[in-house]
């Protein structure tokens, strides 16, 4: 019998408000992981994910595994990455010896991973040590083995504050937070513990992914060599060293890192997972697979590999019984949720390519019930956010800050919703000689906030020279001798009136597909950054309408000469054409390279990255037909 059900419910989420958690606490939903009780998240930014990032295979994403399994192994994961549990405290916090006893019997029963057991005894002791910082920190394990991130979180602050020099409170609380989604209370608690703790790897590691997915390159090969150094001959900082190496594209001597550390540690899913992602970002799909292959043979359970190795290529009728296995892994106890998301997203995938929908479609609103935990989207916000911007920069402001602007055409800015393009037109542009591909750089996502939160602020000549100076920076680091540089970050489009009067040279091209094609592709692909808009139906609906409402207003106020509107659909139904419109508009002289994309061997890091490795194709067009039955409120996109 099928596991599946007979036909999707389109609009409905896997999991309402009275739905008991798998997360083990036996709690609902509402007096549980969905509680505005305790430690609920803030909103995310209304238009900016909070990172600036790309979809799997990321070169710098640690196995979800070895960034803290929350299940029996997470008593090695700290004892591998963080400082030594506290101690039993004195007398005076309530630690008497029945009581010591009694934490080192909740303690055992953790270990042994009953749970409920340890939970009813932490209780207890709780109650009668609430100034015991040692008491605290245990129930914060038990909760967090128990996937009760928000209650764990709480307790290791509490741990915290009687004890703020205790490095595993620190460790665990940026766990606990890093479990929540948010990622930037999670940074900061990783940096503490990484600064009481120098020696350990597995803070300076997250510290260096974090930093990966917020754009902060520089922070993030920092922390992946210190980690390296911390601990030069192990298997964390053997793997450590390969990932600083791959973020600054030094793609050759990662491969020869990592194929040193399998030397050592045969068949070590980590460091397979990571040498996948070397050779996926060189354009070497068949030997990425394989990596990806072994590592799964290792570890069922290895999310990122799944993941990873669906997206590198369309599956078959050949693949079935890797399906299965598969279909097998999500339904696998004590997986993490952020885990069990990357399997969804894997599994939607795979069903997807075999034509079966009904399956698929499971999957997807699987993944994306709990993608939907990890952010609050706020669409008051968003509004407004684009309001200020569309009165902030009005025509005559641009034509007045323009003065200040240089005169550098180094960059060409690709922008518009993600998975309109924007890679694929990055491939094109970036076949041409005389381009460098930047990738999705983040410094304007980094600068924009300061020009979101107002509408009467002025760039002076001051203002001006600083940004047109860090970007000259950014670009270089690509690049130190390329005449031209391209951006492809989609949300660069939030920034396009400052980007204008910054770079009043510079060519934007805005990449637009059809709206349910886009909307529908988010809904249904996994990203390394949080978009909070991206999980519901109807959020993506008002998104998409705020993004169509702030570009509208970019064409009418920006030169046309320096804004192109570029649809997919036209791009690939009439390549020649286009693209020599394309490379024109962009201010090069013709090659024939650019007809030719799937020959460019530049690396790429986002959802389509086996897309950029094929020859153009049309197959993607009006994708949004074959799953019409469950569209639901992205119908309204259609008119």
């Amino acid at each position: 019998m099928s596991r599946y059900p007979a036909t999707p419910s389109p609009q409905s989420r896997p999991a309402g408000p009275n739905a008991l958690r798998r997360c083990g606490s036996g709690r609902k939903f509402k007096h549980c992981c969905g509680s505005s009780a305790g430690a609920k998240r803030p909103p995310q930014p209304a238009i900016f994910p909070p990172a600036p990032g790309a979809p799997a295979p990321n070169p710098t994403a640690l196995p979800l595994s070895e960034a803290g399994r929350l299940s029996g192994a997470l008593t090695r994961i700290q004892r591998e990455h963080a400082a030594p549990p506290p101690r039993a405290e004195p007398r005076r916090a309530g630690t008497d010896p029945a009581a010591a006893s009694l934490l080192t019997r909740a303690r055992e029963l953790r270990e042994a991973g009953d749970l409920q057991a340890a939970l009813d005894s932490l209780q207890k002791l709780v109650a009668d040590a609430p100034d015991s910082a040692v008491v605290h920190h245990e129930h914060g394990l038990a909760l967090l083995a128990a996937g009760r991130h928000a209650e764990a979180a709480v307790a290791f602050r509490r741990a915290v504050v009687l004890q703020p020099d205790r490095a595993a409170a620190q460790f665990n609380l940026a766990l606990a937070l890093d479990r929540l989604g948010d990622e930037s209370a999670a940074l900061a608690a990783y940096e503490r513990a990484a600064a009481m703790a120098p020696g350990r790897t597995g803070a300076h590691t997250r510290v260096a992914e974090l930093s990966t997915s917020l754009g902060k390159r520089a922070a993030a090969i920092a922390a992946f060599q210190r980690a390296a150094n911390a601990a030069p001959r192990t298997r964390p900082g053997r793997i450590s060293a390969a990932k600083a190496l791959l973020v600054e594209g030094r793609l050759a001597e990662a491969e020869q890192s990592l194929r040193q550390t399998l030397a050592r540690y045969p068949g070590d899913p980590g460091a397979l997972i990571c040498l996948g992602n070397a050779l996926a970002l060189s354009g070497r799909l068949d030997a990425a697979a394989a990596a990806y292959h072994q590592a799964i043979a290792r570890n069922p359970g290895a999310a990122a590999a799944w993941l990873s190795l669906f997206q590198a290529r369309k599956l078959t009728e050949a693949d079935r019984p890797l399906v299965g296995k598969l279909v097998d892994a999500v339904e696998l106890r004590h997986l993490p949720d952020s885990d069990r998301m990357l399997l969804h997203f894997a599994a939607g995938k795979a069903f997807d390519d075999l034509g079966e929908l009904v399956q698929a479609m499971h999957h997807f609103n699987a993944a994306n019930e709990i993608r939907g935990r990890f952010s609050t989207f706020d669409p008051p916000a968003t509004e407004a956010l684009v309001s200020r911007l569309i009165a902030r920069f009005t025509g005559a402001a641009i034509e007045r800050d323009r003065q200040f602007g240089t005169a550098d055409g180094t960059p060409i800015f690709i922008l518009g919703m993600p998975r309109s393009g924007t890679t694929l037109v990055e491939q094109i542009i970036s076949s041409h000689p005389r381009v460098t591909a930047g990738d999705e750089l983040g410094f304007w996502i980094e600068q924009g906030p300061v020009w979101q939160q107002t509408d009467t602020g002025n760039l002076d000549a001051a203002e001006a020279n600083r940004l047109a100076q860090g970007y000259q920076a950014v670009l270089r680091e690509v690049s130190p001798d390329s005449d031209r540089v391209t951006d492809k970050n989609p949300f660069n489009y939030v920034c396009a009136g400052l980007i204008h009067t910054v770079f009043p040279n510079a060519p934007i091209i805005h990449c637009r597909r059809h709206p349910i094609d886009t909307c529908l592709s988010i809904y249904t692909n996994y990203f390394a950054n949080k978009m909070p808009f991206a999980s519901r139906r109807e959020d993506l609906v008002f998104y998409f309408r705020q993004y169509r409402r702030l570009t509208d207003h970019w064409r009418s106020v920006i030169p046309a000469g320096q804004w192109l509107d570029l649809d997919y659909e036209e791009l690939v139904g009439a390549r020649e054409t286009l693209t020599r419109r394309l490379i024109a508009f962009c201010g090069l002289e013709w090659n024939d390279a650019c007809l030719h994309p799937e020959n460019n061997r530049r690396s790429v890091r986002t959802a389509s990255f086996w897309q950029a490795r094929q020859p153009v194709y049309t197959t993607s067009v009006q994708r949004w037909r074959r799953y019409e039955p469950w569209l639901g409120a992205l119908r309204e996109l259609e008119a």
